[in-house]
């Protein structure tokens, strides 16, 4: 009599189980809220508010400021000819060519110019 008596109760939990696991979830589908795509960091307003470019830069890509020099690729052949100070060269035709740096990005190659010959090796910043 215990015996059906506690088969009874089993019964009944293991159809409440299953009769709430077969409910029907309701389909409400949720759209996510667009994200505010022109949002503006404060050194990006900053940046742009004094004339910088605000772009990714460098091996990791992070964004940051970078402005342009008055005299970019003003002809050189010394870097104290230069606002950046940085009187890039290449040599063209067996010709070393020097430019004034464009802009105050950190990274990339350069090989400076000093009295109109190549100063040291060549440096390489990522």
């Amino acid at each position: 009599m215990i015996k059906n008596i506690i088969f009874g109760i089993i019964i009944i939990i293991l159809g409440t189980v299953i009769f709430s696991l077969n409910k029907k979830v309701s389909e409400t589908v949720t759209t996510p809220t667009p994200i505010n795509t022109t949002y503006q960091s404060v050194e990006e307003k900053q940046c742009k508010n004094s004339n910088g470019e605000w772009i990714t830069d460098g091996m990791l890509q992070k964004f940051r400021c970078i402005y342009t020099y008055s005299d970019a690729g003003k002809t050189c052949t010394s870097s104290n000819q230069c606002s950046s100070s940085y009187c890039v060269g290449e040599i063209k035709n067996k010709t070393i060519i020097g430019t004034c740096k464009k802009n105050d990005s950190p990274f990339g190659c350069r090989q400076t110019i000093e009295d109109a010959r190549l100063g040291g090796g060549e440096i390489c910043v990522d």
